[in-house]
């Protein structure tokens, strides 16, 4: 892996819960110290596991890398710009078909959560990709799927058993929470 290669704080990175052993890509980590250290930016660090036994034959390496930012505890504006995410999905049900493009939804979201912040998000019903247009009665959600050809018959046969997906990112040092949807941009509070 090349040490010195660039932490771009504009890119987007995937979260992962450890670091991958087989591989030669380029991981990046937060590391959060007990103590601070003095250190410059750019040097590199060795760390080790100093609780094993001396007396072993072991490798008490546990990391190294280059420190290429410095971060406060608990300084969120910092944390922020550390664009971490972890794919997220909620799923629902079908509850009807209105016609070949309008399909009601059910069991996305919990029946108190305004399903309106979800409108304009991208869903995922079998083959076909719709968008949440609003809310239907109380607890529905209506969608609309008018990007494909079928007629209504078609559309029952093609979403048959299938649940409906809501995929996203959700950063996780974002304090507003944001859920963001690759490809378009779009950003939900």
């Amino acid at each position: 892996a090349d040490l010195l290669a660039p932490f771009e704080f504009e890119r987007q990175y995937v979260f992962q819960e450890a670091l991958r052993t087989a591989t030669s890509d380029v991981q990046w980590a937060l590391v959060e110290l007990e103590q601070p250290v003095t250190s410059t930016l750019g040097a590199l660090l060795i760390a080790s596991h100093l609780e094993s036994d001396l007396n072993l034959n072991v490798c008490r390496l546990a990391f190294y890398g280059r420190l290429l930012a410095d971060v406060e505890s608990g300084d969120s504006a910092a944390l922020a710009r550390l664009r971490v995410f972890k794919h997220k999905a909620k799923t629902g049900q079908v509850d009807r078909v209105q016609d070949a493009h309008t399909i009601i939804g059910k069991g996305l979201v919990a029946p108190t959560t305004d399903i309106n912040q979800f409108a304009g998000m991208r869903v995922h019903l079998g083959p076909l990709v719709g968008t949440i247009t609003g809310s239907f009665g109380k607890a529905k959600f209506k969608m609309d799927f008018s990007a494909h050809d079928l007629d209504l018959k078609g559309v029952q046969e093609a979403i048959k058993g299938a649940q409906i997906e809501l995929r996203y990112r959700r950063f996780i040092y974002d304090p507003k929470r944001k859920m963001v949807q690759s490809g378009d941009g779009r950003k939900k509070t």
